[in-house]
């Protein structure tokens, strides 16, 4: 385990706990005795995006770009690099293996930072393989040590994520970057005997006020990333940590966990996801801010007709207030791509051929992309 201490102040802090499992040493391709049964399990092996996305989540953590509401206390990290990039960090750091039990110490010791302040922020993100079951599972490294019991070296997730109420951190995001397929050991065992890391209890508290929950993927359905890159859940995540989740209010632009979660697909679409495929599950309850943005986050506004082939035949453009008009460099059937500062613009579309009417309209360009189509007839 690798615990940094960021800010060790009284009063309340966020405290973060960041898994990333890619090496597997009884799964397909790991360096242990392997294990029986495999293709009952979906034949998993070694993943490389699990630990880049571990490491980017905690690099966006720490950007200096964003000033935590509850400051960054501590971040536990846990990562298995894959044998294939076995330097996941780019700087020979060594990595003690996320294997159950010490999983469980490192959330046992989370749990009690987090449940000393109700003020305190909770902040758990966990990337590796996953199973569906009834629950969902999400497997240590040292998943299938044992043919016999494989499941205790698993997870329950779902179970884990019911008992964290009962925190005293008030608020709590759980983010779990992980697949959510039925194998044929599933259908065996729908419910296997995966521990939970805390057992929820029928009359523990609900501390929780601010809940953000984000499943990187639907039931049944696998959750990508590219080869040697993170995730693009993690992407997402980290994309609107930048900005892409920002609102401004009171003079200041925040980050807050109802926009994360609102903005969430534009945020997997903006990280090259296929949402069609990967359909990630977010849950919000009341809006929590969670990070002031030390200044103006990037927006992007995508600017086409209806119909469609209206689109190559118009000359575009936009303003922002006063300021000169910005005009398309030259006409295509695409659309057109600006990068520009968040805020209220007006957007036009002329028709020097007269094929249809000139027409101007406004639009509020919000992060992290605003497509916004110019009606004409």
């Amino acid at each position: 385990m690798t615990l940094t201490t960021i800010d060790a102040g009284p009063g309340p802090r966020t405290h973060a706990l960041v898994i990333g499992i890619g090496g597997y040493d009884h799964l397909r391709g790991g360096s242990g005795q392997p294990m029986k049964g495999l293709l009952k399990f979906g034949n998993l092996g070694q993943l490389t995006s699990p630990p880049r996305s571990a490491l980017a989540i905690v690099a966006a953590l720490k950007s200096d770009a964003l000033e935590w509401q509850a400051p960054l206390g501590t971040i536990e990290l846990l990562v298995s690099p894959a044998p294939e990039d076995p330097d996941p960090a780019s700087d020979g750091t060594r990595f003690d293996p996320p294997t159950r039990d010490e999983v469980q110490a490192a959330f046992d010791a989370w749990w009690e930072r987090c449940d000393s302040d109700a003020g305190n922020t909770a902040f758990l993100y966990v990337a590796g393989h996953g199973l569906q079951g009834a629950d969902q599972i999400f497997l240590a490294s040292d998943f299938g040590a044992s043919s016999n019991q494989p499941w205790r070296t698993a997870i329950n997730m779902s179970k884990t994520h019911r008992a964290l109420s009962a925190n005293r951190a008030q608020t709590q995001i759980v983010l779990v970057d992980a697949c959510r397929e039925v194998t044929t050991s599933n259908v065996e065992n729908p419910d296997p005997s995966a521990p939970a890391l805390r057992d929820p209890e029928l009359r523990q508290p609900d501390n929780c006020l601010y809940e953000l929950t984000i499943m990187a993927t639907s039931r049944t359905r696998r959750a990508y990333g590219p080869s040697g890159k993170p995730s693009y859940f993690a992407s997402a995540i980290i994309a609107g940590l930048n900005g892409g989740a920002g609102m401004k209010s009171d003079g200041n632009w925040w980050v807050t966990s109802g926009k994360l979660a609102e903005r969430l697909y534009a945020l997997m679409d903006y990280a090259g996801a296929d949402t069609n495929q990967q359909r990630p599950i977010p849950t919000a309850s009341r809006t929590m801010r969670l990070a002031r943005l030390r200044s103006t986050p990037p927006a992007r506004l995508q600017l086409l007709c209806q119909p469609d082939d209206a689109t190559g035949l118009a000359d575009l453009s936009w303003r922002l207030g006063a300021a000169a008009r910005q005009r398309r460099p030259r006409r295509a059937q695409t659309p057109w791509v600006i990068d520009v500062a968040p805020g209220l613009y007006w957007v036009s579309a002329t028709f020097p051929g007269g094929e249809y009417q000139d027409r101007e309209q406004d639009v509020i360009v919000e992060p992290p992309v605003t497509c916004e189509r110019i009606v004409v007839t």
